[in-house]
């Protein structure tokens, strides 16, 4: 059971953190992320609410995604001591001696047989570029949590939710006028689309693998049980992640060997993926909204993912002017 003074020390950090992300743009971006970084983030249940936070804030602010994906990419550099070495979101790391950095590791266990004929066993350390670490006896082993495997499991959490249920649940509801309805129906669906556009984000700081973000496509065209078409909704995020994603990934699959059948497999299925929208484009069942909607993004990968016509006046202009801008100074810092 936390100590009073704990829990009201915790409270004042969430307020902090919470505080600093309403504040926080494109331009004071490097300044509001160190501050983010030092708010006094010291264990897991902190590092959860303050990502929670940031999810809550990227879903319904879409046009600030790219801040909060590399938010959470600089969040990465804090290091959170886990209460258990054994739990599903820690990464371990040793230290060579006293006050040295910690540095990511794996355990690998060797077996080997001596000239008598006699099996040892023992465990090898291996750092991130799989060197070994020989002198395993002067290490200790050291448990962080893991905050990119909370994002992601958040990020799955957020995605796998029946959006379209919760809209037909929504239209459903018999206590509400139908302004309220509306209303509702509008900030489900911008809460959804947000978190879409978010983990395209996320991609583009590579903390999202490419074939996360191919299964994610693949959700969205899975078919209704009632007709042989999906849902108009999940075609509308679909549009969205390949908006976001589909320059960065048109220039992974260039580079990628595709010899490799893993990489093969990945880059197949992306061009089912596309092969499946310009079929659907053309389908009468669907929605005329829809239907434009997919022929848009075809054309914007036609047109090497350029838009054809300037950005809107407003936020996403900003978006765009200061996106490239962003990167870089996160990269330099």
């Amino acid at each position: 059971v936390k100590r009073k003074e704990d829990m009201e020390e915790d409270e004042r950090i969430i307020r902090e953190f919470k505080l600093i992300l309403n504040k926080m743009s494109l331009e004071n971006f490097s300044i509001l992320a160190e501050q983010f970084l030092n708010v006094g983030i010291k264990n897991k249940e902190l590092i959860t609410k303050c990502i929670e936070s940031i999810v809550e804030k990227a879903q319904m602010e879409s046009h600030f995604s790219i801040i909060y994906a590399n938010l959470c990419d600089e969040l990465q550099k804090m290091e959170i001591p886990a209460d258990d070495i054994e739990a599903d979101e820690c990464k371990l790391k040793y230290i060579a001696e006293e006050n040295a950095v910690p540095v990511a590791c794996s355990i690998k266990n060797i077996v080997e047989s001596t000239e008598e004929g006699v099996e040892r066993t023992y465990d090898i350390k291996l750092t991130a570029d799989k060197k070994i670490i020989k002198d395993v006896a002067s290490t200790s082993l050291i448990a962080f949590v893991d905050q990119k495997k909370i994002l992601l499991n958040k990020c799955k959490d957020e995605f796998e939710k029946d959006y379209v249920r919760q809209l037909a649940e929504i239209e459903e509801e018999k206590d509400i006028d139908q302004d309220t309805r509306t209303e509702k129906m509008i900030i489900c669906k911008r809460k959804y689309l947000g978190h879409i556009k978010f983990i395209g984000e996320l991609y583009k700081c590579r903390r999202v693998k490419t074939s996360i973000i191919i299964d994610c496509m693949n959700k969205c065209l899975a078919f209704e049980s009632q007709k042989d078409l999906p849902d108009e909704e999940r075609l509308e995020c679909l549009c969205k992640l390949l908006e976001t994603t589909g320059k960065d990934l048109e220039k992974h699959f260039k580079l990628l060997n595709k010899k490799l059948e893993k990489n093969k497999k990945i880059y197949n299925n992306y061009q089912d993926i596309i092969k499946k929208i310009n079929q659907l484009k053309d389908n009468r069942q669907l929605g005329s909204r829809t239907r434009f909607m997919l022929q848009a993004t075809m054309e914007l990968r036609d047109n090497d993912w350029k838009p054809r016509r300037a950005v809107e006046e407003g936020v996403e202009t900003e978006n765009n002017r200061y996106g490239y801008q962003l990167n870089f100074l996160t990269k330099i810092k």
